[in-house]
């Protein structure tokens, strides 16, 4: 409901400046897409005296939030790789996407960084204000030949740019640069069955579910589950590589 956000924001503005105690009944609203929920606030609008209101502007005279802009998708170098050690160390400390316990220094995530760029594996950044607002990479499902055809996706975002998109952007690039290296399955492998948001951005990205291992890791003193995820590349298994 991206385009409601910006309209929410516009009729909040135009209408009703006066009354900040709705704002967060509002911004629910705009993010469970819930028409009732719209309904109940626009009911309060209705009751609003006369005098609080401003009149209603066009939208081009109206004071709207700026446009968010999107973010450049670039293959990773190693200039970048200190602001992703940073990711990658906050979602070690503080999440449970990944089962890792000590988060890495640079020089053993340049020592990753490398091994996968040398095996022939994708690797990239989303660059947004100036920054690197997350990171996709694929690698080796398993290390015996005959899983050659088959890749592991990570994705790891910068948490102060959650929710505007940039994950399913990381990983729709990455699915295309593996297709296009040959690669024919790509699987999910995400820690926390409570991992609402990472299930519904490879949902979105035509993964399928697979199956839940339950309780096979241990951190922050609970049990978590992985949650297993998959998608045919290109031809998938409709055919067989020549190699």
């Amino acid at each position: 409901m991206n385009p409601g956000r910006n309209a929410g924001v516009f009729v909040w503005a135009g209408l009703y400046p006066q009354a900040p105690a709705l704002q967060g009944a509002l911004d629910e609203a705009i993010q469970s897409a819930s028409t009732d929920a719209f309904l109940d606030c626009f009911a309060t609008l209705a009751m609003t005296p006369e005098k609080q209101r401003r009149p209603f502007q066009p939208a081009h005279e109206a004071s709207i939030l700026p446009a968010m802009s999107a973010p450049e998708i670039r293959p990773t170098t190693e200039a970048d790789l200190p602001a992703i050690t940073a990711i990658y160390q906050q979602a070690v400390r503080e999440g449970t996407a990944t089962f890792e316990l000590e988060p890495p220094d640079l020089a053993e995530m340049t020592r990753r960084y490398r091994a996968l760029i040398d095996g022939g594996y994708p690797y990239f950044v989303a660059i947004l204000d100036r920054r690197v607002a997350g990171y996709a990479y694929a690698g080796a499902y398993r290390p015996r030949p005959a899983y050659r055809f088959t890749v592991e996706n990570s994705i790891y975002l910068d948490p102060s740019f959650h929710r505007r998109g940039v994950g399913s952007l990381l990983l729709e690039r990455l699915i295309t640069e593996c297709e296009a290296r040959g690669f024919r399955q790509m699987i999910a492998v995400i820690g926390d069955s409570a991992n609402a948001g990472s299930i519904g951005v490879h949902t979105k990205s035509g993964f399928k579910m697979i199956g839940t291992h339950p309780n096979v890791g241990l951190k922050f003193g609970r049990w978590l589950d992985t949650v297993m995820m998959q998608r045919d590349l290109g031809e998938g298994a409709s055919t067989v590589p020549g190699k």
